[in-house]
């Protein structure tokens, strides 16, 4: 049974990217011939007292979300701030 698992995780470690490795901000025409990941869309609060600290602590959390996916690369979408939270989204993707 220990033998399956070890063998069904490093399958599954073959098919996504590298963890801890980078992805990538970069405009859509840098993914063309790369493979549609997802959509991905996070929330956090503005807490820091600095708009553009919130704004990025936003972008970062879109990048992690797209690292966990398997992503390379994501193309920044929308940033919408409230007066108690920043929405950040991205379309991702990986690329060889």
């Amino acid at each position: 049974m220990r033998a399956l698992n070890a063998s069904l995780l490093l399958a599954v470690a073959g098919c996504v990217a590298t963890p801890g490795a980078l992805v990538q901000s970069v405009t859509a025409d840098t993914v063309q011939g790369c493979t549609f990941v997802a959509e991905v869309q996070r929330v956090t609060l503005r807490d820091s007292g600095s708009p553009a600290a919130d704004l990025q602590r936003a972008a970062e959390a879109v990048l992690s979300a797209a690292r966990e996916l398997g992503a390379t690369h994501v193309v920044p979408g929308e940033r919408r701030m409230s007066y108690l939270s920043i929405s950040a989204e991205g379309r991702a993707y990986r690329c060889p």
